[in-house]
């Protein structure tokens, strides 16, 4: 069976370590994160070079990876 990954949209208004910890809560393997927003007024957080620290914490201490970034220049 596939690893399953859980999609920052699904819990759009989670800071992205949180939603490590939450995909680590409901064993999926993975988290899909944005580093930048198609817009201002999207309602979800973005990865910021002041997360990546605890970002790396989160995947350690949870065993969760980031499987796909979402990035959308305009």
């Amino acid at each position: 069976m596939r690893p399953l990954a859980i999609h920052q949209i699904t819990a759009m208004e989670t800071p992205p370590p949180e939603l490590l910890s939450i995909a680590a809560s409901l064993d999926c393997r993975h988290a899909c994160v944005f580093v930048n927003l198609p817009s201002p007024d999207v309602p979800f957080p973005a990865v910021t070079r002041a997360m990546l620290p605890e970002m790396r914490a989160r995947m350690a201490g949870t065993g969760v990876g980031v499987s796909n970034i979402e990035y959308f220049p305009l």
